[in-house]
């Protein structure tokens, strides 16, 4: 689960980023310079949305992630009704075939909503 003393999503993806079995073991080389670009800069999803693309495990890794980090740290719970929305549509999204870009920017939206409340 996410470490308590994050501040912010790009704290906790860093932290990730050094302590995950996944991004130590199964990410490539390039998905983890994609994580640590996002991280730098959360504007640069477009490098995240690009791996995320290629790869189903870096993106549900990715999945993982944003929902541990925002059932731990969200406490408005307006938010989480919107997550829980968001999930739904995620979910039907995948049985569509949807692009995962277009299925990840909703979930990104809502943690930058979960940021602004903490």
């Amino acid at each position: 689960f996410p470490n308590p003393i994050c501040t912010n999503f790009n704290e906790y993806l860093q932290n990730e980023l050094k302590e995950s079995e996944f991004w130590q073991k199964a990410a490539t080389e390039k998905q983890v310079k994609a994580i640590a670009r996002f991280c730098e800069d959360m504007s640069n999803i477009h490098i995240i949305l690009d791996q995320i693309k290629y790869s189903a495990p870096l993106a549900e890794e990715i999945f993982r992630l944003c929902h541990n980090y925002v059932t731990v740290y969200c406490h408005e719970s307006r938010i989480l009704d919107q997550w829980l929305n968001e999930i739904q549509w995620f979910e039907k999204a995948k049985t569509f075939h949807n692009a995962p870009g277009e299925r990840f920017v909703g979930l990104f939206q809502l943690i930058d909503q979960v940021d602004a409340h903490r």
